[in-house]
């Protein structure tokens, strides 16, 4: 059994990232904007002008620097997720010159591609070409690459052979990178036809289950973690929110640990 990892998620200023240190928690995922009028990479959800932008905190190098303190290599996974591409060449030429052997493992996530509930004609906020050139620049960082995607349940929604097929082809190029596919749990079970031939293409890749405010049942995590090999999961997302018992603590099975990397 791979270890069970907690995550803290939206850790995006000094003080989420410092409760996080302190509570033990073992992987961090924070988000990552561009402030057009500064132009600067910031640490946020939402791209907005606002002056907090500009505090040392907000400030994406300044962030790096914290979460990467020395004294701080219990933290074993830091997770990205760029939320323009503006910020990508600027977070990755910053990390390049930062990491070391010591470092924790790097996540480069981002929505490349749109997917189920896409609107027609709508492109992902990340443009997928740029973002796998920008991340070449890491090779040994792990590609957390996904899609656009949104949820209803008065809707069918499902992740189609022609996602798939798109996003292999996006990645014919990054066949030395370790790939995981952030995977909307919710569409998951419906899905699986399409969603197994990622595995099926992609030596050594995984799957990162992950929901949103839907929420999803506990026996659909269970039914798509009992149709793989264990080290070809992550489940980071909490139950459905009627759950009796839910709980904020994210599971996490490890690639690395579980192929003894």
């Amino acid at each position: 059994m791979s270890p069970k990892i907690r995550w803290a998620h939206a850790c995006n200023s000094f003080s989420e990232l410092q409760a996080a240190f302190a509570s033990g928690l073992d992987a961090i995922e924070a988000d990552v904007c561009w402030n057009e009028p500064h132009g600067v990479a910031v640490m946020k959800h939402a791209a907005r002008s606002e002056e907090r932008d500009l505090t040392q905190e907000c400030l994406a190098t300044a962030w790096i620097d914290e979460a990467l303190q020395a004294d701080k290599t219990k933290i074993k996974i830091l997770k990205l997720d760029f939320k323009s591409l503006r910020a990508v060449p600027n977070v990755v030429d910053y990390l390049a010159s930062k990491l070391t052997d010591q470092s924790p493992e790097i996540f480069l996530n981002a929505d490349i591609l749109p997917g189920p509930g896409a609107k027609d004609g709508s492109a992902a906020p990340v443009d997928a070409t740029e973002f796998m050139k920008y991340c070449q620049k890491l090779p040994h960082a792990t590609l957390s690459v996904g899609w656009t995607t949104s949820y209803s349940p008065l809707t069918s929604l499902r992740y189609e052979q022609a996602h798939v097929d798109q996003m292999i082809k996006v990645l014919e190029d990054a066949a030395h990178q370790r790939v995981t596919f952030p995977i909307r749990a919710s569409l998951a079970v419906e899905s699986w036809p399409a969603l197994s031939r990622l595995l099926e293409h992609s030596s050594g890749a995984s799957l990162t289950l992950w929901t949103a405010h839907e929420g999803v049942p506990q026996h659909e995590l269970d039914w798509i973690v009992s149709q793989v090999e264990e080290h070809q999961v992550y489940v980071d997302c909490d139950k459905g929110p009627k759950e009796p018992h839910y709980h904020p603590v994210r599971i996490y099975h490890s690639v690395r640990w579980a192929l003894g990397w």
